[in-house]
C-alpha cells in the first residue's frame, strides 16, 4: 500500500512538472510574441514605445501577465483601428476630390472642343467667303 502511495505521488510529481513546464514554455512564448510585437509597433508610433517602456518599467520581473499581454494588444487594436479609420477619411476625401477634378477636366475639354469646333466653323465661313 505504501508502495502503491508512492507511485502515485511520482506519477503525479511528474504530471505536475510537465504541467510546469508547458506552462513556463507557453509563458515565454506569449513573453516572446509580445515583445516581438511591441518592437514592431514601436518602429511607427513613439506613443506605443513609450507604453513599451512603461510596461517593462512596470513589471520589473520581465514577465508579462495575460492581463498585460491583453492590455498591450488591446491597446494596439484600438491604436490601428483608429489609423485605419483615418486612412479611409483621407481616402474619402481624395477619392471626391479626384471625382470632382474629373468632372472639372471633362468640362474644360468639352468647352475646348466646341471652341475649336466654332473655330474650324469660322475658318470655313472665312474660307468659302474668300473663294467667292
Amino acid at each position: 500500500s505504501l508502495t502503491k502511495e508512492l507511485n502515485q505521488a511520482r506519477e503525479l510529481i511528474l504530471e505536475k512538472d510537465e504541467e510546469i513546464s508547458e506552462l513556463k514554455a507557453e509563458r515565454n512564448n506569449t513573453r516572446l510574441l509580445l515583445e516581438h510585437l511591441e518592437c514592431l509597433v514601436s518602429r511607427h508610433e513613439r506613443s506605443l514605445r513609450m507604453t513599451v517602456v512603461k510596461r517593462q518599467t512596470a513589471s520589473q520581473s520581465g514577465v508579462s501577465s495575460e492581463v498585460e499581454v491583453l492590455k498591450a494588444l488591446k491597446s494596439l487594436f484600438e491604436h490601428h483601428k483608429a489609423l485605419d479609420e483615418k486612412v479611409r477619411e483621407r481616402l474619402r476625401v481624395a477619392l471626391e476630390k479626384n471625382a470632382s477634378l474629373e468632372d472639372e477636366c471633362n468640362k474644360v475639354r468639352d468647352e475646348l472642343s466646341k471652341h475649336k469646333l466654332g473655330l474650324i466653323e469660322e475658318e470655313e465661313k472665312r474660307a468659302k467667303e474668300e473663294s467667292k
